[in-house]
């Protein structure tokens, strides 16, 4: 998915509710266990205020939110399957 030049980043969603689909802006959560960017398009403090986020799903999803909002992303792991956030097989 990264060879595309068009997807900034690839991510899993953590979110139960949205299906997230490539390029929508998906308002789910990134999932932690896995997410790949380009470094370019991730502002330098993007983690700076890691202290207020309420874990690191919420943080992550704060910190790439201009890749979210340019609508640039894929996703490997459109929607979890339980509670447990994390990634595994089907």
């Amino acid at each position: 998915l990264m060879r595309d030049p068009g997807n900034w980043a690839v991510f899993a969603n953590c979110g139960r509710k949205a299906m997230c689909k490539d390029h929508t802006g998906c308002a789910g959560n990134v999932m932690t266990d896995f997410f790949a960017v380009r470094p370019e398009h991730v502002p330098k403090d993007a983690f700076a205020d890691w202290g207020k986020a309420k874990n690191a799903e919420h943080q992550a999803t704060h910190a790439f939110r201009g890749i979210l909002q340019a609508k640039r992303e894929a996703w490997i792991y459109p929607k979890n399957r339980d509670p447990a956030c994390r990634v595994r097989g089907l």
